[in-house]
């Protein structure tokens, strides 16, 4: 199906990746985070926006580091530094948020405390303890809604709300002990990992080989999903791939962007909090 997309979305990876590598050792998180938000940039339409920075709850507190896709036509960011300016952090209003991206140059796969992978799990966890306003379903435009008496129901395993926060981990390579991972032991360890559910991303890139993606059961076939959603049985499953893992990571990103419908600015309360 479409067999050229991921063959051209694995060609500008490796394009981006190389150009990177003719000029630094590769070994900086934040030249991976730069190569991953120019990749982005080329690939996704242009109502979404991307930065490296931190999501902003609405009392001022910050939250993630890395990489987020907001809506650049609705929303405004909070230190308006100006498009493609990957070098220096933005503050992204939290109901202006998509999806947030731990970008780990090396993810490594080991048990101490002080992993990469614990750290992004962390980080995501810590994201995900955010509120902001459900909208429904019914919620057909900004101001208009169906109504209490139209009723409707999502396909099975699929939010039941249209705003949902989609979360990933995108890495380059992994490691455990210091050691490199090739994809055979990498998933092996991620098959094994004792990890609950509830503190998954909806996509884990761990290498060029391998992803976490969350799946729903249903009627003995096993479906891809592009939400992890433990409250209505999703679960995670570990996959090889024959392309580069980040190529097919991005087609389950836009997958689930193009499922959401974000909400509003509390605009009234920003302006009351300001007048006297």
């Amino acid at each position: 199906m479409y067999p050229d997309l991921l063959k051209n979305l694995s060609k500008t990876i490796n394009k981006y990746f190389s150009e990177i590598e003719a000029h630094f050792n590769f070994e900086l998180g934040p030249e991976f985070e730069i190569a991953l938000c120019k990749i982005l940039k080329d690939i996704l339409p242009n109502k979404y926006g991307v930065c490296r920075g931190f999501i902003v709850a609405p009392d001022g507190k910050k939250y993630g580091d890395d990489i987020i896709i907001y809506d650049r036509l609705r929303f405004p960011t909070i230190r308006m530094l100006g498009e493609n300016n990957f070098a220096q952090k933005e503050d992204v209003p939290f109901e202006a948020v998509y999806s947030y991206i731990e970008a780990k140059h090396n993810l490594e796969l080991g048990n101490e405390e002080n992993s990469t992978l614990k750290k992004a799990l962390k980080q995501i966890q810590d994201i995900h303890s955010l509120k902001r306003p459900d909208r429904p379903i019914n919620q057909i435009t900004e101001i208009f809604s169906a109504g209490h008496s139209f009723k409707t129901d999502p396909p099975a395993g699929w939010a039941k709300i249209l705003n949902p926060l989609h979360t990933c981990i995108f890495s380059r390579k992994t490691s455990a002990e210091n050691t490199i991972l090739d994809a055979d032991k990498t998933y092996k360890i991620l098959i094994d990992l004792k990890t609950p559910l509830d503190e998954f991303p909806d996509i884990i890139v761990a290498g060029d080989k391998i992803l976490v993606l969350p799946v729903f059961h249903s009627d003995a076939s096993r479906h891809i999903m592009p939400f992890l959603l433990p409250n209505i049985k999703t679960q995670v499953n570990v996959f090889k791939t024959k392309h580069n893992a980040l190529a097919v990571g991005l087609c389950q990103l836009l997958w689930a962007l193009s499922r959401i419908e974000l909400g509003t600015m509390p605009w009234e309360q920003i302006i009351v909090s300001d007048l006297q």
